[in-house]
């Protein structure tokens, strides 16, 4: 008789897009691709890396693609090119060119952890209810740590993003761009129903921001939940001309500008508390213009006092001052716009099935 031995062929784990936007990031990459071509453990993971250069006048994508050569890796490595400046216009190209299940959006200054690859197919693999995913990063100086540089450092996506593993709840809004993971049908689902992004993020020098906020946005939209791993790990290089006043001024300025649509997006899939009756009157008004230039004007002068009673040099009081300036800026530039962005989202929220109580 003859005897046939059965083998069982592990199952495939969910596979992984590495996609790395840069704009004029030829001294960044080298460093960036050496990290990704140290990964472990993904012999059942296909995984694929991407280069994006966005808009680059050095050479980018040459020097990561020598890079990636002298790595002598086996996985398929690419660079395309994407003209309209743009951090979220970039991660959108990558995300057409991907061909695997979950996309990790990468910085040209993010060093990713051996084991990134195989953690982040994992933590897919065991919640199919997440859509989207982020981890823990830690700074890398070019030079000396400033000494103000802990108060502040979560405006540069580095350190905790939240105090321990968790489900995102409602109030908890989103994860940071350095690193995100997101289920690449679930982009491409958005896309097909003609999604266009409302914020550009990253723009050359232009600190805009908020194009990973509207993303995890989407994901909420779409009935996908937001997990935050502090086991999926990176480290954040922060270059020496990133570690100044004026830079951190830029970063709070955008950020408040990016809050004008990202405050549209949270009203829509009911983010924003509104256990009060003031705070139902603001939900109520929010899709007026001319309420919320009114009422980011007032918050914009009473930040003005407090810091200018604080007198802290680089403390909260002068940092939130120039995130409500932002603010202000934001909705005064989108005098023509506010209405049809509220559409926007209302509409792209009703085709991926979102049931808005507001």
């Amino acid at each position: 008789m003859l005897l046939c031995r059965v083998w069982s062929v592990p199952p495939l784990m969910p596979s992984v897009s590495l996609v790395i936007s840069t704009h004029n990031g030829a001294a960044r990459l080298a460093a960036t691709i050496r990290h990704i071509a140290a990964q472990t453990e993904t012999h059942l993971i296909p995984w694929e890396v991407i280069v994006v250069d966005n808009a680059s006048s050095d050479n980018s994508g040459r020097v990561a693609t020598e890079a990636w050569r002298q790595a002598a890796r086996h996985e398929t490595f690419r660079v395309i090119y994407e003209p309209l400046l743009g951090a979220q216009y970039a991660r959108i190209a990558g995300a057409r060119a991907a061909i695997h299940d979950i996309i990790c959006f990468v910085d040209d200054d993010n060093w990713l952890a051996s084991n990134w690859v195989a953690t982040t197919s994992r933590l897919m693999a065991e919640h199919p209810d997440v859509g989207a995913c982020g981890g823990k990063s830690s700074p890398v100086f070019e030079r000396q740590e400033p000494e103000w540089f802990a108060a502040v450092a979560d405006a540069f996506a580095v350190g905790d993003q939240f105090p321990s593993r968790r489900i995102l709840s409602p109030h908890e809004w989103s994860l940071w761009g350095a690193g995100l993971c997101v289920r690449r049908a679930l982009i491409l689902k958005a896309l097909d129903l003609g999604w266009q992004p409302l914020l550009s993020c990253r723009a050359g020098t232009q600190l805009t921001s908020g194009g990973d906020a509207e993303i995890c946005m989407l994901v909420r939209m779409a009935g996908f939940k937001l997990l935050y791993e502090p086991d999926l790990t990176l480290q954040h290089f922060v270059a020496a001309s990133k570690c100044s006043w004026n830079y951190l001024i830029s970063l709070m300025h955008g950020f408040g500008a990016a809050s004008v649509i990202l405050f549209q997006y949270a009203n829509y899939l009911g983010l924003v508390p509104n256990d009060t009756a003031l705070s139902r009157l603001r939900m109520r008004s929010a899709s007026i213009w001319v309420f919320e230039v009114v009422r980011a004007a007032i918050s914009y002068a009473v930040a003005c006092v407090h810091a200018a009673v604080s007198r802290e040099n680089m403390g909260f009081s002068e940092r939130l001052r120039h995130l409500k300036r932002g603010r202000l800026a934001g909705l005064m530039g989108a005098h023509n716009t506010y209405g049809t962005t509220l559409q926007s989202i209302r509409t792209i929220g009703i085709q991926l099935g979102f049931q808005s109580r507001r």
